[in-house]
């Protein structure tokens, strides 16, 4: 740190003011990397009737939707890396017949047919 004693500032730490600019050095490798893409990823619960629950991972964080009505559907921008794993979990209520899919920018990447009570689609994002 550098600076200019006075009022406050003793030359510790503890007591100094103005501004802070900081500066990094990037990361230096041999091929540039392309920006991350974001794109829209589509989750649905697919079939007719009501859920006991829809449980929904984004690799990230996981949410759980209690009592919805079919179809569902929930989306999120975001950027899909090579290894995340994306899911989506139906369980029907009663005589509820359910399915899923996944898609991400546009295309479905997982799915399940409307045949059961229960679906569950996982993507697992494969390497490029």
């Amino acid at each position: 740190m550098a600076g200019t004693l006075g009022g406050c500032n003793t030359g510790s730490m503890s007591g100094w003011s103005g501004t802070l600019h900081v500066s990094a050095a990037e990361k230096s490798t041999n091929a540039p990397q392309a920006p991350a893409q974001q794109s829209t990823m589509v989750w649905k619960g697919t079939g007719h009737g009501t859920t006991y629950n829809i449980v929904i991972d984004d690799s990230k964080n996981t949410q759980t939707m209690w009592s919805q009505d079919l179809p569902f559907s929930h989306s999120e921008v975001l950027s899909a890396k090579p290894g995340d794993l994306y899911q989506i979990v139906v369980s029907g209520k009663g005589d509820a017949a359910v399915g899923c899919e996944i898609s991400y920018n546009g295309q479905v990447v997982a799915s399940q047919p409307v045949n059961n009570s229960s679906a569950q689609c996982i993507w697992n994002v494969p390497p490029n």
